[in-house]
């Protein structure tokens, strides 16, 4: 995987990213694939964050180090039954 190689050249400890194309461009298209490199990454215990969420990211290095998680996701509450 390409996100792999970038960690290994670069020796990164996590990886902090922001992303915005114009509509129906190869930079959006690219981009939205990072969404599923951020599951792959973070189960390898290398922490992946979109929106340059740079504080996120070093609480997910220190939680995964300490042992006890290193994932985080934002909470987004649905009305299922409307």
């Amino acid at each position: 995987m390409s996100l792999d190689r970038l960690i290994e050249k670069h020796k990164l400890t996590g990886l902090a990213y922001y992303y915005e194309g114009l509509e129906g461009s190869i930079q959006r298209t690219v981009g939205t694939t990072f969404i599923v490199g951020n599951s792959i990454l973070n189960a390898q215990g290398i922490p992946m964050c979109g929106e340059f969420d740079i504080k996120t990211l070093i609480a997910m290095l220190i939680m995964d180090r300490l042992g006890i998680g290193g994932s985080f996701a934002e909470f987004h509450p649905f009305d299922f039954s409307e």
